[in-house]
């Protein structure tokens, strides 16, 4: 399973990974993994984006998803509903799965539950047989994230953006991984206008709601680095944005995605994921610590469980 990462922590990593401050060697003591990774780019793309993993939901962690597990018995005849627990009133559910933990006769039926699907499962014990079934256990594991996260716009749309993609719907995926970037840049662009050590560029900067996105990314982002002298998103983010607004155009004109280009697609989504937060933490503009904070926390512990694929430190 995949720790919990905590939303400052987790920031760090960004921090990190944008402004270039921790070494490969530092980086590999904190993220445990069976493959060579050298930033958190990589990670998460190996941890969070693979079929088995997407398809329990785990990628949303990195949204700020929760995750929880608990293990429930079941018994013939009795229905069951199972709510969030009251420590995560302000959640809501994304996703769930269960795993049996021995089915027998009895094969437990896991749904939301209708009456309240965004706090709660109902349970319905199926009987495989018409004989007597014995007790079963199952673990229902579910990812849910607060309610306020969920509200803001830009997180919605990544969450979109990686449901979409999960369920193979990928033009939905693409446009809202697009809008979520496009949404970002205008956000911080418009933030930035506001400045008063940026009124030389004023007039230019509160037009920024009729620019196109081209411009945005082409024109107003190398302005503002030249004067910040603040270091530009990775290369392979800043690509991987310049394919996706290539591959969103074309979506536009009714054109299909090719089987290749459905390869690249997880890298687009990340890559949204991750020029957002390049917004959001303000790094075109904001100093920060030289010195990792990360580089003083202890060194993971190396996974145990065979079936574990990477290891995130959380400092809970």
């Amino acid at each position: 399973m995949i720790k919990q990462m905590d939303e400052n922590l987790s920031n760090e990593y960004f921090i990190d990974y944008f402004l270039n401050r921790i070494s490969i060697d530092t980086f590999n003591k904190q993220i445990k993994s069976n493959k060579k990774l050298t930033n958190i780019y990589e990670a998460f793309k190996y941890a969070f984006f693979n079929n088995i993993t997407n398809n329990a939901g785990m990628h949303y962690l990195i949204l700020g998803a929760k995750i929880i597990q608990n293990t429930i018995t079941v018994r013939e005849y009795e229905e069951q509903e199972y709510n969030l627990p009251t420590d995560l009133k302000d959640c809501i559910i994304l996703h769930y799965y269960c795993n049996p933990i021995q089915t027998n006769n009895l094969l437990p039926i896991v749904t939301l539950n209708p009456n309240n699907p965004e706090k709660s499962l109902l349970i319905y014990p199926y009987k495989k047989k018409s004989e007597k079934a014995n007790a079963v256990s199952i673990t229902i594991t579910i990812i849910c994230i607060d309610k306020k996260k969920k509200d803001n716009i830009i997180t919605t749309l990544l969450l979109d953006a990686f449901r979409y993609y999960t369920e193979k719907q990928y033009r939905y995926a693409i446009i809202a991984a697009h809008n979520a970037y496009e949404l970002s840049a205008k956000k911080f662009f418009k933030r930035l206008s506001k400045d008063k050590n940026f009124n030389s560029a004023k007039n230019n900067l509160s037009n920024i709601s009729s620019e196109s996105i081209s411009n945005i990314a082409l024109k107003y982002l190398p302005l503002m680095l030249s004067l910040t002298k603040k270091p530009s998103p990775p290369t392979i983010i800043t690509k991987n944005i310049k394919l996706l607004t290539e591959l969103r155009n074309l979506l536009m004109h009714d054109a299909k995605i090719s089987n290749k280009e459905k390869i690249y697609l997880k890298d687009y989504i990340l890559s949204s994921l991750f020029i957002c937060k390049y917004f959001e933490l303000d790094i075109p503009i904001k100093d920060y610590p030289q010195k990792s904070p990360i580089e003083d926390l202890p060194e993971t512990i190396e996974p145990t469980n065979l079936d574990e694929k990477i290891t995130i430190l959380s400092n809970k």
